[in-house]
């Protein structure tokens, strides 16, 4: 009896430590990410200030890329993310988010004005529950008010906290 009691205890440490180490994954994840965002928007910036243009809407020659820009604010996002690789700012690996799905441009997305990264899953499904992405959206920048700062929420299903389901889509402001 007392080896059975004994085995039962290991096997209840083990899980836990299981569990522990999955929340620990993926809060490395999430962290990464957050760096990557961060990586991304310097790009931008530096792109900005040496070709002039945003990523995608620059038409100079001299990147070398395919596939060149209007030069009229709008961009193409798979011409963004090869004008940022050409130009020696940013690797495709740093352009593919650690907690999985995709990042892509967007131009006044659901009600917001500008450009914005986006970040969803590949079919545009959100990526996380509402209480990660609350947590995701502070880690960036700061707030947890989803109204301002440079991150937004959307598809949160009415804001619930306790919800599991995987609802959340970010948007996250150019500099």
């Amino acid at each position: 009896m007392l080896e059975v009691a004994i085995s039962l205890a290991i096997i209840g440490i083990l899980t836990m430590a299981v569990i522990k180490g999955q929340d620990l994954l993926y809060q490395a994840k999430i962290n990464k990410t957050v760096t990557q965002i961060e990586s991304i928007k310097l790009s931008i910036e530096n792109f900005r200030n040496t070709y002039g243009k945003l990523p995608g809407d620059y038409n100079g020659q001299e990147l070398g890329a395919q596939n060149l820009g209007k030069g009229d604010g709008s961009i193409v996002n798979s011409t963004f993310w090869e004008h940022l690789e050409k130009a020696g700012l940013l690797t495709k690996s740093q352009s593919m988010p650690a907690i999985g799905g995709i990042f892509s441009v967007a131009f006044n997305p659901d009600n917001l004005q500008g450009h914005w990264l986006k970040l969803a899953k590949e079919d545009g499904s959100g990526l996380m529950n509402y209480k990660d992405a609350i947590s995701f959206k502070v880690k960036i920048d700061g707030s947890s008010n989803n109204e301002t700062g440079n991150v937004r929420i959307r598809n949160a299903k009415g804001g619930n906290i306790q919800t599991k389901e995987k609802d959340c889509i970010f948007y996250i402001e150019f500099p």
